[in-house]
């Protein structure tokens, strides 16, 4: 695995030892935008895709909100919730993609910051996400991710973290 430092957008590569201290001194702690309080509001997404802003939680013991976070659609922060949103939306666009096209198989979509669109065949594992039955099929379905994308405004870092 390799282990790197991005500061002011320079990127210092770092040792086994040198990430085992550095990940000593940082606490990784959950986020706190997944505990909504009694009387604050969070974002959820509704069955069309849409992000919506909840009405305040009356008590905790609502059946709509109880619903929502057994699921995980909640969060009160905006772009978090709004980033997932449009992930869930592409990854039913290839998806479908894949069901008419000859249904699940070996290989998977890729997305990497630095090297953009690829894919990766994997015989031993089932991976999140949408499979495809051939690499052209695969290949294929990302161009066909990317149409939509820009059919409705949206670049890769509008879905990916």
């Amino acid at each position: 695995m390799e282990s790197y430092l991005v500061v002011d957008g320079q990127k210092f590569d770092l040792t086994k030892e040198e990430f085992e201290k550095i990940s000593a001194t940082v606490d990784f702690q959950k986020k706190k935008v997944f505990n909504i309080e009694r009387g604050k509001e969070y974002y959820y997404i509704d069955d069309r895709g849409g992000l919506y802003l909840s009405r305040k939680i009356k008590h905790e013991g609502d059946d709509i909100d109880k619903a929502r976070a057994l699921v995980g659609n909640m969060c009160a922060n905006y772009e978090i919730m709004k980033k997932r949103a449009n992930y869930e939306a592409f990854e039913r666009i290839l998806w479908r993609y894949s069901e008419e096209h000859g249904g699940c198989g070996k290989f998977y979509p890729c997305w990497t910051f630095e090297h953009g669109w690829d894919y990766y065949y994997t015989t031993e594992a089932h991976c999140l996400g949408p499979s495809f039955v051939s690499a052209k099929v695969v290949r294929d379905a990302i161009e066909c991710g990317k149409k939509w994308l820009q059919s409705v405004g949206l670049t890769e870092n509008d879905i990916f973290y």
